[in-house]
């Protein structure tokens, strides 16, 4: 079911973005000065999300996909790969990400290895319908260069960054498959990711959740740590330092997610941060959250960064956000980045990086850019442009708090 705001919602909005910082009706994101539960009870209470799909089939297990990948040595950048896969769903095997340079697949079977057979853009393996063992080679660096759109994996330095799905030969249908994860080898320092761990030193996902892979570094890159009450960043650092340094850059992504902590009383989740530099840049100028089969987020620092532009910086502080409420996949983009967009400025006012009359003239001037134009549809679900999935969605959050302040009698949050 999409989620759809209401007209008597919608009309409060007229009144809401011409309201000044002491109307009763927007004193949430300031007054109160602590965890805002019932912005969040509101949001859950007036959005039908949809019921997760189940783990399993009744009575049957998952069929297991596990990887062990070995990372190269420096100067090296060929990746290696074995795989195991039981009761495949398809005897077709793909990998859409290697098709400009297809790796040769070899099937090992009682003590005997084959070349697989490819046809039609998919290697034909049967006995994966049953159980079979499959070894292959990436090079990293043909992988990069083979490829030009935005997703695409990026060489960044000694390393090739980009989502986990790149490398993987998998069944053309997934089904509800559980993907294991493990680095092996003697170079399993130069392998990073922001995947869900699962316990034993692997990580794992599900076939469902590959299209928002985390991302990954392969390669030669620098690493830090840092601990949260109930949560943790490892904070990788690609490319050379930037002009600040990598301890002044840590202390910024630690101020942001000191942040972010405010809001939820803790730091959200664990994650993987992957810094990535801009040459001639001199700010933040881009960052982006994978979450949907565990946390990675990737910024991209200017060079020229000064570390004491940290105040001024927004995108840290939003991507770091998304870690708080859940990914939304095919339905509720708006929900997410509106959520981001509502208490990126608010949480940097309260963190005193904004003055009070800075963050209500930043909500009069942007906040209208969400309201529905003319001729649209009323559900933001549908209005698939950048004002509405970031501008409808912010102006979303304050007019369920003020709604189920109504409902319930209470001072809006």
């Amino acid at each position: 079911m999409r989620a759809t705001v209401p007209a008597a919602v919608e009309a409060l909005a007229e009144k809401g973005t011409q309201a000044s910082a002491t109307d009763p009706a927007f004193q949430g994101p300031r007054a109160a000065g602590r965890y805002p539960g019932r912005v969040r009870a509101a949001l859950l209470g007036l959005i039908p999300l949809p019921r997760a799909r189940a783990r399993t089939r009744r009575g049957v297990a998952s069929p297991p996909i596990t990887y062990v990948v070995e990372p190269p040595a420096a100067g090296s950048w060929t990746l290696r790969v074995e795989e195991r896969i039981e009761r495949a769903a398809s005897p077709r095997l793909v990998a859409p990400e290697l098709d400009a340079d297809p790796p040769a697949l070899v099937l090992v079977a009682t003590g005997e290895a084959r070349l697989l057979r490819r046809a039609g853009g998919a290697w034909l393996a049967p006995s994966c319908a049953e159980r079979c063992t499959l070894r292959y080679q990436v090079d990293l660096q043909a992988l990069a260069s083979a490829c030009r759109g935005f997703e695409c994996p990026r060489r960044v330095g000694d390393a090739l960054l980009g989502t986990a799905a790149r490398w993987m030969v998998r069944p053309d249908v997934l089904d509800d498959a559980t993907i294991h994860i493990t680095a092996g080898g003697d170079h399993v320092a130069r392998f990073a990711t922001g995947l869900r761990r699962d316990g034993d030193g692997g990580y794992t996902l599900h076939g469902r959740e590959l299209r928002e892979a985390s991302y990954t570094a392969i390669g030669g890159f620098r690493r830090a740590h840092v601990e949260f009450p109930g949560a943790a960043l490892d904070v990788v650092f690609l490319g050379p330092p930037l002009q600040m340094g990598d301890e002044a850059v840590l202390a910024w992504i630690r101020r942001a997610a000191g942040c972010v902590a405010s809001l939820y009383g803790r730091f959200p989740a664990d994650a993987t941060v992957f810094v990535v530099p801009v040459p001639r840049a001199d700010r933040v100028v881009f960052g982006r959250v994978l979450s949907l089969a565990g946390a990675s987020v990737l910024l991209l620092f200017g060079y020229q960064t000064p570390a004491d532009a940290v105040g001024s910086d927004w995108v840290v502080v939003h991507e770091l956000s998304h870690l708080g409420p859940p990914s939304f996949v095919g339905q509720g983009h708006w929900l997410e980045e509106g959520l981001a967009t509502y208490y990126e400025p608010i949480l940097r006012e309260r963190s005193g990086w904004m003055r009070p009359e800075d963050l209500w003239g930043h909500f009069v001037r942007e906040m209208p850019r969400g309201l529905r134009k003319r001729g649209e549809p009323p559900s933001l679900e549908e209005r698939d442009e950048i004002d509405s999935t970031y501008w409808g969605g912010a102006l979303f959050a304050p007019l369920a708090s003020v709604r189920r302040s109504i409902e319930g009698g209470g001072a809006p949050h």
